[in-house]
């Protein structure tokens, strides 16, 4: 009988090793994955209180250059918006009695501002004829 009581408490001492051994890995996995949790939800916190604050939250560090200008502006002179408009006035006389698009003339001469028929007659001494509207807009010698 002092044998079977003998082999119960050694099986006892075993079974309490492997319990208390179970535990203490589940105690650490625990403390890792709240430590990782965290983190986690500081890290999303943080860029939720950036956002409502107005902050960009993934902004680079250094400087942008996107929308800076590249040189000094300049105004143009008296004689280069006359050739610009002459050159306007070129291309929509090549139109013939059909006329010319607004798009084409604005995407073959980069500088005319605004309305093509106010830029030439403000430019030049020529007076052209303006028919339709908005992207159908035409320009034709008058």
């Amino acid at each position: 009988m002092d044998q079977f009581i003998k082999e119960l408490e050694q099986a006892h001492t075993a079974f309490t090793k492997t319990v208390n051994g179970i535990l203490n890995r589940a105690h650490k996995v625990a403390a890792d994955d709240a430590k990782r949790l965290q983190s986690a939800a500081a890290g999303v916190f943080g860029k939720a209180s950036a956002t409502m604050l107005g902050n960009k939250v993934d902004a680079p560090v250094e400087a942008s250059t996107k929308g800076k200008r590249r040189g000094k502006r300049g105004r143009r002179t008296a004689e280069e918006l006359t050739a610009l408009a002459q050159s306007a006035v070129d291309i929509i006389k090549s139109g013939g009695k059909d006329g010319v698009m607004a798009l084409d003339v604005k995407s073959k001469l980069d500088g005319i501002t605004g309305s093509v028929k106010q830029f030439v007659e403000l430019h030049s001494d020529h007076k052209v004829k303006q028919e339709g509207s908005k992207r159908h807009t035409r320009y034709r010698m008058g």
